[in-house]
């Protein structure tokens, strides 16, 4: 299997690896600021573009498992020392570890803000949001506007990802999946070789994932980032790396705030509004 187009960051000889997976309507420039970080602390970064989306290839067909069987060459038979994969690309991520090899060495796989599970209102929120991207894409000025922490580089990009996405890819996302859930998932995901922390966005600015949504599972590790929506990458790549790279060596302070989750709530409507980008 032909892995899947991606961008690129850093000296590929270098000794550390990352994979980055982004998400929904997205693409693998989302990753830009965090993987400037990761390269800063001596790794190798890759991003591939999810199929159907960037410059990879259309398909006839899509499904969550041809998401993730696109980049299964990017896991194995060689693994990355990191994964970091948000939103939809944190499910893809939490289905993908399950083909890193057993043999491998330890791996941290860091999944933000993933949307586990939806109730109806915020699954036909979102169906409505991201379907209608695609076909009638915002603009970088509209994205700058309703997110002023981004840089307009990455509005533009978001635009520019919006627009090279194929619309039948998140059609069939959310025809097959409703109602939406993938704890299945995080029940596959193996233990042994392989750390799983969820980072959350701040759920009072629009965060999507809460604790109350892997209580279930004490593999989890589940933490959030004050302050950040669910757009994490763009607004604090610094917190991401921070949590990536905990319990390893990091060359310099860090000011984030990060805490550990302890009170389940799921977000407001407005919340989910703001978060993903909803003109008021």
């Amino acid at each position: 299997m032909s892995p899947s187009p991606c961008s690129v960051w850093g000296n590929p000889d270098a000794p550390k690896r990352a994979l980055l997976v982004h998400g929904i309507t997205c693409s693998s420039q989302i990753w830009c600021h965090v993987a400037h970080l990761l390269v800063d602390q001596g790794y190798y970064v890759v991003a591939p573009d999810l199929l159907g989306h960037g410059i990879a290839p259309r398909a006839s067909e899509y499904s969550f498992d041809a998401l993730v069987k696109a980049l299964v060459p990017y896991v194995s038979p060689v693994s990355p020392d990191l994964i970091i994969g948000h939103s939809l690309g944190g499910l893809v991520t939490l289905g993908l570890i399950q083909y890193i090899p057993e043999e491998s060495q330890p791996v941290h796989a860091v999944i933000v803000d993933p949307p586990v599970h939806l109730t109806t209102e915020q699954y036909n929120m979102y169906r409505v949001i991201f379907t209608g991207a695609v076909r009638e894409p915002q603009g970088a000025d509209a994205y700058a506007k309703m997110f002023p922490r981004w840089q307009l580089s990455d509005a533009a990009w978001k635009s520019f990802a919006d627009e090279l996405c194929d619309p039948a890819c998140v059609d069939a996302l959310f025809n097959q999946h409703f109602p939406w859930t993938f704890k299945h998932v995080l029940e596959q995901a193996p233990h042994d070789h392989v750390r799983l922390t969820m980072l959350g966005g701040d759920l009072s600015c629009g965060g999507v994932y809460h604790s109350g949504l892997t209580s279930e599972f004490d593999h989890v590790i589940p933490m959030m980032v004050k302050g950040a929506s669910h757009w994490v990458p763009l607004e604090d790549p610094k917190a991401i790396v921070d949590v990536a790279l905990a319990g390893v060596t990091y060359e310099g302070e860090s000011d984030v705030q990060l805490t550990i989750v302890e009170e389940p709530r799921a977000p407001t409507e407005l919340e989910v509004s703001v978060s993903v980008g909803v003109l008021s």
